[in-house]
């Protein structure tokens, strides 16, 4: 698979794609090992396909966790809280632990930003599986008292493209139990409402 990184929407890399077509899937099992086992699987790089759950973070992010998966001398970066890997159905992995945060360094970040990716978009690229020891890292999963512990994170390599809805359309079969949680969440809630509403005449 050619190396070239896309820096801009215009750009594409077709060797990459095809690549990544066909080996998503498989990153998705290697996620699902990864997560179980992060010291074994640590610094694997696999092509991922992910949905960005959460936010970004911004200057507020504490150095010893940066530091921790970046070096000291790395601070042109991005960080997004919470990517959903997708490509396989989750129903063993907690979902505490398959949700995970994500950095992007220098050129991938500014890939990142050319291509607009926000919340609830869906990208594609090649990842490194980082787990790093980080100081009072407890006290950033919500444990109250502030201890050492190392933390699994992915580091994006390579952005190869930000998906659309017709590239999502073999997703379908396979839904993680987050999306699937979500999905009828949202049944749920329409539900409630009608009845609400019925009440209500």
């Amino acid at each position: 698979m050619s190396n070239q990184k896309i820096s801009n929407g215009e750009e594409f890399n077709e060797a990459a794609s095809n690549d990544m077509t066909e080996s998503y899937k498989d990153g998705a099992n290697a996620f699902r090992k990864f997560v179980r086992r992060p010291e074994r699987y640590k610094n694997e790089e696999h092509v991922l396909r992910i949905k960005l759950e959460g936010k970004f973070g911004g200057w507020r992010l504490r150095e010893d966790v940066y530091q921790a998966f970046l070096g000291t001398g790395v601070k042109d970066f991005l960080f997004i809280n919470d990517v959903n890997v997708l490509g396989r159905e989750n129903n063993d992995v907690e979902r505490d632990n398959w949700l995970v945060d994500c950095f992007a360094v220098g050129s991938v970040a500014d890939w990142i930003d050319d291509q607009d990716v926000t919340q609830g978009d869906i990208i594609e690229g090649k990842f490194k599986f980082a787990y790093e020891l980080v100081k009072n890292g407890a006290n950033t999963r919500g444990v109250a008292e502030a201890h050492d512990s190392e933390i699994a994170n992915l580091i994006l390599l390579e952005g190869y493209k930000k998906l659309s809805s017709d590239d999502m359309q073999d997703e379908d079969d396979s839904k993680t139990t987050l999306e699937a949680e979500n999905d009828f969440s949202e049944l749920l809630n329409g539900l409630l409402q009608s009845i609400k509403n019925e009440r209500e005449i």
